[in-house]
């Protein structure tokens, strides 16, 4: 497919996505792994979540993920046809939107709209988790492992940094004793 049309495809679907990201990238994840992985076969699960786990490694904001995966798709020209698309669109409804909103800030409806888009985000929030745990986790010890992350992050004041990395030397020994094998 011409760069040039494929970057376009990037822009819209970035767009799209910008749109319903209440809460920031991290709640779409599920629809842009639809996107990128079933919808349009630009990548593998496997390649989309090492593309993921990358743009955590790196210091900055999480919506990295989407230069990296347009990168990965259509070179410089798809890189920033991604980020545009994400970045753009939401901060002009943000604009606006706030403009707008700042006369009603500290009223009912104000207040009901705020309480209204919670459950909204949260709900995106773990779909996209669940939608990573469904491709992730192959074995039953990695559905164990996440499990278990999941009920310490949400039932306990534990930082997840230490939830993580607890699972990160899990995983080494798993691996290092043959439970699990880390591929």
């Amino acid at each position: 497919m011409n760069q040039l049309i494929l970057s376009l495809q990037i822009l819209l679907t970035f767009t799209k996505l910008s749109l319903i990201s209440f809460g920031g990238i991290v709640s779409s994840l599920s629809e842009l792994q639809h996107d990128v992985v079933n919808k349009y076969h630009w990548m593998s699960h496997s390649n989309f979540i090492q593309l993921y786990a990358l743009a955590q490694m790196a210091p900055g904001p999480n919506v990295t993920v989407v230069t990296l995966i347009g990168w990965q798709v259509a070179g410089l020209l798809g890189a920033i046809a991604a980020t545009i698309g994400m970045l753009l669109p939401a901060s002009i409804v943000t604009y606006f939107v706030s403009r707008f909103a700042s006369q009603f800030v500290g009223t009912e409806n104000y207040k009901l709209l705020e309480r209204s888009l919670i459950p909204i985000a949260i709900g995106l929030f773990i779909a996209s988790g669940l939608s990573f745990a469904i491709i992730s986790d192959r074995s039953v010890f990695t559905v164990i492992v996440t499990m278990l992350s999941m009920l310490l992050m949400g039932f306990t004041t534990i930082n997840p940094v230490w939830i993580i990395l607890s699972g990160a030397i899990v995983a080494f020994f798993a691996n290092f004793f043959g439970i699990f094998m880390i591929s």
